[in-house]
């Protein structure tokens, strides 16, 4: 390969590696357009960066900050059976992992709080919450007077169970309780009944999710920051509609969006990269809405929330009664485990989904059983445990890039004897094989074989949310890009702005590595063959180098163990030999 092939091959990989930010620099985002009024569904519109307005049906707009649930003292709404105004009312639902504010209006959950879970970095920062002021959770969208713009009576029985009732002013009466078990579950009971003599009809109404919003200070290199998730009956995967969500969302001249999936749906899903919020009715719904809001500057995807929607019905003397799970917290393993019908792919852990529980469950159980309990030894060890159990194969592998090595002169014999006759060249070649038992593939088994845990540990250390804030050494969070010394600019085309030590050290040691392990036989190559091998195996480190840099440092680290430990098996592979040898 000559310099002008190598120069195009390493443009060709900047283009790919940025080509989002270049399409996005370069064809532009569709300007925001205000959303209008609906007289069906409540729309949204930022008003800054800490600022939403909801708009809905009823006669009021109410405006409050994102970050802030409205005092109880000073927000009031109109109870339209009645024309006067209501104070809002609140409790508070709480065991050890979770606490959350129910409101009167809608029979709602306004905000969660995870104990568990740190806002920030910082290890005083106050436990991560959830604000759904902006949409609030569990609401319902089309039964009039019932939706969360309407008052409901609240009483609160203990501080893990809550009830709510309504009647409306024509006769129907909406009765839930809200009771939060243990850890993230809360289970959802309602019954509508019918308070007059005739029937009433009601038309296909809905229950939603909360808003779910981008984590502040979180890089999502090469993931989406949002999504929506569905599960279908009838054997249908699970569903992710982030990208979906992204393409309509640029797409659209509106600020928001409501689209309308068409299907029957088991459970719904709203999420972020590291929460989740599912919503899961006893007997499925007819379908589901998923609702996105654009960026104002960026046109990208600022908020994210879904409802299901339930059929029409007519009400007559015997009651309806619904019960719903809904989850609200981390999107763990083994937290979504507990819940049915699959909720665990919610984690995403791409098409080898099976390899990567396994992986993240040995990385989980190394952490708690080996002192001093830190993900970054654990991560480690999990690399010496994958090493040590493919060891016989990697062994078997180099061996066998020794016998070709061995077998070069004769191969470069047989190049020159048969160059005018392939086919009776590889008919030599197939038998030089033979005769030395040599098989040609056995240098690449050991890679192929382990390609399926680097992408399930991949997905892992990219993912998994037991590595936010877990530090290690001079590295902050795991989960995160070290940043150890940012530039203050970002340097074009490759998108980086900060100083990230282990992308470095992991592509130094692929050199190391190259330069100590069995060089392979030419085969029946020629001499340009050759020399783009050696190459692609140069630009090898530099290509990982860019892939890796702004990705977790989890997965650098884990790439860089796995260099220095395939260095030590080579160096011990080479000590054997001569010690054989002088032997």
């Amino acid at each position: 390969m000559n310099k002008k092939d190598l120069l195009i091959v390493v443009v060709l990989f900047l283009l790919w590696m940025q080509w989002p930010k270049i399409y996005e620099h370069f064809f532009g985002v569709p300007q925001t357009i205000p959303p209008t009024e609906s007289t069906s569904e409540a729309l949204y519109s930022n008003k800054g960066s800490n600022q939403v307005t909801v708009t809905s049906s009823a006669p009021e707009i109410r405006s409050v900050s994102r970050n802030q649930v409205p005092p109880t003292d000073t927000v009031e709404k109109v109870d339209p059976t009645k024309n006067i105004l209501k104070p809002e009312q609140t409790a508070i639902l709480e065991n050890d992992v979770l606490n959350m504010v129910v409101s009167s209006y809608g029979g709602t959950i306004s905000r969660a709080t995870l104990k568990k879970y740190r806002s920030t970095i910082e290890k005083n920062s106050s436990p991560l919450e959830m604000d759904f002021t902006s949409r609030k959770a569990l609401a319902y969208q089309g039964i009039p007077e019932c939706t969360e713009n309407d008052s409901f009576t609240l009483i609160q029985t203990d501080k893990n169970t809550v009830f709510f009732e309504k009647e409306t002013s024509e006769g129907l009466r909406l009765k839930r309780k809200v009771s939060l078990g243990k850890g993230y579950v809360i289970t959802v009971q309602d019954v509508l009944s019918n308070e007059q003599t005739g029937s009433i009809p009601l038309s296909a109404y809905k229950v939603q999710l909360g808003s779910m919003h981008k984590l502040e200070g979180t890089s999502v290199y090469g993931q989406l920051e949002l999504g929506v998730d569905t599960l279908s009956p009838g054997g249908e995967k699970v569903k992710y509609w982030g990208k979906k969500l992204s393409g309509w969302i640029k797409d659209s001249n509106e600020g928001v969006i409501h689209q309308k999936l068409d299907k029957h749906i088991d459970w719904v899903a709203a999420k972020n990269k590291y929460f989740v919020q599912t919503l899961t009715p006893d007997s499925g719904a007819e379908n589901c809405t998923v609702y996105a809001i654009k960026q104002s500057d960026t046109g990208t995807l600022h908020e994210v929330s879904a409802s299901l929607e339930f059929p029409s019905m007519v009400l007559a003397r015997e009651p309806f009664s619904r019960e719903f799970i809904y989850y609200v917290g981390p999107k763990k393993l083994s937290e979504l485990k507990k819940l049915k019908m699959h909720q665990s792919r919610i984690m995403d852990l791409g098409w080898l989904t099976w390899v990567s529980e396994h992986l993240l469950t040995a990385l989980n159980f190394l952490h708690d059983h080996i002192w001093p309990y830190n993900y970054g030894l654990a991560i480690m060890f999990l690399t010496l445990i994958i090493k040590i159990v493919f060891w016989p194969i990697t062994h078997k592998g180099t061996e066998s890039m020794r016998r070709m090595q061995e077998l070069s002169p004769f191969m470069q014999e047989l190049n020159k004897k048969y160059k005018d006759s392939p086919q009776k060249k590889q008919q030599e070649i197939m038998r030089l094989y033979k005769e030395h038992k040599v098989n040609p593939l056995g240098g690449c088994i050991p890679m192929v074989v382990q390609i399926p845990v680097f992408i399930g540990l991949f997905y892992v250390l990219r993912s998994a949310i037991e590595l936010r804030f877990a530090s290690f050494l001079w590295i902050k969070d795991l989960s995160e890009p070290e940043r150890l010394i940012p530039f203050g600019f970002e340097i074009p085309l490759l998108g980086w702005d900060a100083l990230n030590i282990l992308p470095i050290l992991m592509a130094v040691t692929m050199v190391v590595q190259q330069k100590v392990a069995p060089m392979s036989s030419p085969g029946t190559g020629d001499s340009q063959q050759q020399q783009m091998q050696q190459t692609m195996m140069k630009i090898m480190p530099v290509m990982m180098l860019f892939f890796l840099y702004n990705f977790a440092s989890g997965l650098a680290l884990y790439w860089t163990t796995q260099n220095v430990l395939m260095i030590a098996q080579q160096l011990i592979h080479k000590k054997r030999k001569a010690a054989k040898e002088a032997a």
